[in-house]
């Protein structure tokens, strides 16, 4: 038992008790005021004698879209990013020191004038907002405006250089798309005047001609005529070997007393046999015929050798001009197409130049205002801060200063004993 009520009184000296910390800051409370109190007197001194007042100025513009289609040849205007940048590029910040410059101080820049604006772009709105920050509130204010005129020009003056430049070079590639096609022309009229495909197509069509005229010719010879005609022969043959050459005939009787028993004697002669001579003229014909029929044959087969390979020659000839033809007409349609292309452009920027103005208006959606008060320093916020800082400060530096005299636990130890 003894123990357990020694141990118990070992773990309570350990605890910390929160009495002796709240005397402790009841103790310094009018050092921790005092702190806190000079803290917010030295935030207030600062914040209305010593900081400069910073005074803040806001306009928002829309930004004029972008013309002309995607891919064509003219394209004016930026995108919304270029429109962002441009708001804070050095030619704008000179050009408006050169107009405010007598009205900022001696240390303000043209280089170092952007650090005073600060820009917002919504790009899905193609609105742009821009915060200007000056000394004084006609400070801001001026800035603000001078800015938006400046702007307006500068986007102006930026879209209309680009339209001059944008003419220039569709009127330069309207003359080039021009002598393209007239080139493409008079190399396709030239072609034309030297290779007469109309004269080589007859030619290919007459040399088709002649050979199938020849196949189907040399087809009827070999199949048809020249096998009739050597039957013929032998048919012809055979009957003039069974036809005897000539023929006795008797043409007579006459009484010659002695000559015979009777006294009559017989007269005959002997006379060429018409069949066989029929046969021999018939023979003789169709040989001749299987022999002109040969030679023809012979000729047409000689033909039928050299023709294909002519109509090959002929064919590709004409295929290599008919390519060479249609390369040439695709330049000159290619040609044409560009040089409608560019007359196209050309006549869609011509009214661009009378409407320019109104193309690339920068609309004001909020003006810039003269601000009423300024937006630092503030002086409560300040105070306030500074009374949170200062008051935590205190108590720390109270309990430092009492932890290096000796801890509420030490003395509190040191009281028992």
């Amino acid at each position: 038992m003894t123990n357990t009520f020694e141990t118990a009184a070992a773990y309570a000296d350990d605890e910390i008790d929160l009495r002796l910390y709240m005397e402790v800051l009841l103790k310094a409370k009018w050092l921790i005021a005092g702190i806190t109190l000079a803290g917010i007197l030295l935030a207030g001194f600062l914040s209305f004698a010593v900081l400069d007042p910073t005074y803040e100025a806001t306009v928002v513009v829309t930004l004029p879209p972008a013309r002309g289609q995607s891919g064509s040849i003219v394209r004016l205007g930026m995108s919304p990013e270029a429109y962002h940048q441009l708001a804070t590029s050095l030619p704008v910040m000179e050009a408006i020191y050169e107009r405010t410059g007598a009205h900022l101080g001696p240390e303000v820049e043209a280089s170092s004038l952007y650090k005073r604006f600060e820009t917002r772009l919504d790009k899905d709105a193609g609105l742009l907002e821009v915060t200007v920050k000056g000394g004084t509130a006609e400070e801001a204010h001026l800035l603000a405006s001078t800015w938006r005129q400046v702007y307006q020009e500068t986007v102006h003056r930026h879209i209309e250089d680009q339209l001059a430049a944008s003419m220039a070079s569709v009127g330069e590639q309207v003359q080039q798309a021009a002598a393209a096609f007239e080139q493409a022309q008079e190399a396709l009229a030239t072609f034309d005047r030297e290779h007469g495909l109309s004269i080589i197509r007859s030619r290919l069509e007459q040399l088709e001609r002649e050979l199938t005229s020849a196949e189907s010719r040399l087809r009827s010879l070999t199949m048809d005529l020249l096998p009739a005609e050597r039957a013929r022969l032998q048919f012809l043959e055979a009957m003039l070997a069974h036809e005897p050459t000539s023929l006795e005939a008797s043409i007579g009787q006459a009484y010659v007393p002695g000559s015979s028993p009777g006294g009559t004697v017989v007269s005959s002669v002997t006379v060429l046999n018409p069949a066989y001579l029929q046969y021999s003229e018939d023979l003789a014909a169709t040989g001749s015929r299987i022999a002109s029929y040969e030679a023809e044959a012979a000729a047409l087969r000689e033909k039928l050798a050299r023709l294909p390979e002519e109509v090959a020659q002929v064919r590709a000839e004409l295929l290599r001009l008919e390519t060479e033809r249609d390369q040439l007409v695709l330049q000159r349609d290619s040609a044409r197409t560009r040089l409608m292309e560019a007359v196209k452009s050309r006549d869609a920027l011509s009214p661009l130049s009378a409407r320019l103005r109104d193309l690339t208006r920068v609309e004001v959606v909020s003006p810039a205002v003269l601000p009423l008060e300024p937006v630092s320093p503030r002086p409560l916020l300040n105070m306030a801060v500074a009374a949170v800082l200062f008051f935590f400060g205190a108590v720390l530096y109270v309990f430092i200063r009492e932890w290096w005299r000796g801890t509420p636990d030490t003395s509190v130890g040191t009281a028992h004993q």
